[in-house]
């Protein structure tokens, strides 16, 4: 479904029988959203902090134009999907898919060892 404004949420969120495969953007904004969610708990909040942080310091090496609006939205954890999302994707093609990839499943790996 394409909401009309170039955001199509099927392009981060994939179904695959079991639920949805998520795009390394898509795993950075849930992450964001858990910062500020109280039913993750303290440790898992951390966790998505952790993970939106380290995120931010490849994209600011990248030199990402929006960095300071993005790093903002993302840390406040109420940056809209239709927003964040694509620049994300934007960030994260200068990154490099793999090693934001590759983080994320350092601290979930971290995560699991607790």
């Amino acid at each position: 479904m394409n909401t009309g404004h170039g955001f199509n949420p099927a392009d981060y969120f994939r179904p695959n029988g079991d639920g949805y495969d998520m795009t390394a953007p898509a795993l950075i904004w849930m992450a964001a959203t858990s910062i500020n969610d109280l039913e993750c708990g303290a440790a898992g909040r951390q966790r998505a902090r952790r993970a939106v942080e380290e995120t931010m310091v490849l994209i600011r090496r990248a030199r990402y134009p929006k960095f300071d609006w993005l790093e903002t939205l993302l840390l406040n954890g109420n940056g809209k999907p239709r927003v964040v999302l694509p620049m994300l994707k934007e960030a994260i093609d200068l990154v490099g898919d793999g090693e934001v990839i590759a983080l994320i499943q350092r601290l979930m790996d971290e995560g699991n060892e607790a």
